[in-house]
Order: structure tokens, then C-alpha cells, then sequence
């Protein structure tokens, strides 16, 4: 091979070029293990650069991490308690509009069923006023087989509801307006949803009620307001 630098092949020996990368006598691979395999290499590389990268940077603010984990974790806690505690306290902490209305909406379903007989849903408007002691309550009533049945359980329906509504809502001063509704049609055959029964009742009145003695004829007259705004006749 003249002055030209030569290698011997690692496996059969041979005297060869020493810029060869295969042995031409055995055909072995020269290369390195690197040059053999490029794929690896990149990922090994990359992987040594995230590590140094990772020795070097700071550690992390460990009490600023936990102090937002526990903060997290007692509003996961707060919200909770509030969606499972029904008896509110006007003067508790969690005693805000939308939290008063989603505890009588449950308590309300709780008590005379969270859908019609007619599989409507039972609740149309729960709405608590933040800066007063006045409650809207709209709820869809059940139809039955006369007019007479259809009013009595109207009635009745409504007594259990604020039977639920005061027990749930400890407002000393609450008063609520009570709208039972049924579905009706007009002469031209138009389906739409009216106010049958309007009723009105305050924590005084409520403070009376022996809610389990009371007379199926007096249920009307409990309240501080009753209109039948539909012709039950």
C-alpha cells in the first residue's frame, strides 16, 4: 500500500487502508458505533442535554406550590359543603343567591318529585333575591282526572313545596311567592304553559303551620295569599 497509513482489520487482520470504513477482505463494518447507529445517537444526545439543563435550573418555590394546592383544595372543599348542605343560614358565608336557590330546587324535587306526571320537569324559576328577603318560586303541576282532582293536588303540591322551602331557607324574614302552572290550549288548539294557583306565604305565617295537621279543605286559607288564576269548575 506505499506510504499510505494503514489499520489491521479488528476481525480477520488484514492490512487495510486506514480511512477504509469496510474491510474489503472480510467485509466487516468499521464504522463506529455511533456512525452505525445515528438514530440513538440523536436521542441519546438529547436526552444528556435535558438532563444537564435540569441540573442547572433553580429549584422550584415548594411553598408557594403547596400554599396554591392547599388554597385549591379548600375551594374544592368550600364547593362541596355548599351542593350538599340543604338547611341554609342566612348568616353563613356560603349564603349566596345561587347557592340558596340550587339547595330549594333540591329540596323542592325532594318533595314533590323532580318531574310532573306528565314527565315534565318540575321546577321552572327559582329565583332568590341577594338584596331582599322575597323568593319566586315557579313550578309546573301535575294534571289529573277532573278539574276538582287537578286543583286539590295543585294545592296540595304547593303546601308540600313550602313545607321543603322554609325548612330548607332559615331566613327569619323569608317570604315566598309560590306559581303552580299547567299546560293548557287555547280554542285554536296553541299548547302553552299557564299560571293556575298564586300564593303568597312569609316565615310568620310558616312559624304556625303544623304542616302535618293540617285539613285538606283548609289548605287555601294557610296561606297569606291564594288566587285561582284557572277555572277549576
Amino acid at each position: 500500500m506505499g506510504n499510505q497509513p494503514t489499520k489491521k482489520c479488528p476481525h480477520c487482520k488484514t492490512e487495510i487502508d486506514a480511512t477504509a470504513k469496510k474491510c474489503p477482505q472480510c467485509h466487516s463494518d468499521l464504522r463506529s458505533w455511533f456512525a452505525k447507529h445515528p438514530i440513538l445517537t440523536i436521542f441519546g444526545a438529547l436526552f444528556l442535554i435535558g438532563l444537564i439543563i435540569g441540573i442547572a435550573s433553580p429549584p422550584s418555590n415548594t411553598g408557594n406550590s403547596n400554599t396554591s394546592q392547599n388554597t385549591k383544595q379548600t375551594t374544592t372543599n368550600t364547593s362541596s359543603s355548599s351542593q350538599t348542605n340543604i338547611n341554609i343560614s342566612p348568616s353563613a358565608n356560603t349564603n349566596t343567591a345561587s347557592t340558596r336557590e340550587q339547595a330549594i330546587k333540591i329540596a323542592v324535587e325532594k318533595a314533590i318529585g323532580a318531574k310532573t306526571n306528565m314527565g315534565e320537569a318540575r321546577v321552572r324559576l327559582i329565583k332568590v333575591s341577594p338584596y331582599a328577603d322575597s323568593s319566586r318560586i315557579e313550578l309546573n303541576g301535575d294534571e289529573n282526572l277532573t278539574n276538582k282532582m287537578t286543583r286539590d293536588g295543585l294545592s296540595r303540591d304547593a303546601l308540600k313545596a313550602y313545607q321543603a322551602i322554609f325548612a330548607t331557607d332559615a331566613n327569619p324574614n323569608l317570604s315566598v311567592e309560590l306559581y303552580m302552572y299547567l299546560k293548557g290550549a287555547d280554542v285554536y288548539g296553541n299548547v302553552s304553559y299557564n299560571i293556575a294557583i298564586q300564593s303568597k306565604l312569609t316565615r310568620v305565617t310558616a312559624d304556625k303551620i303544623q304542616w302535618d295537621n293540617v285539613l285538606f279543605e283548609n289548605i287555601p286559607r294557610v296561606f297569606d295569599y291564594y288566587y285561582e288564576a284557572m277555572r277549576f269548575d
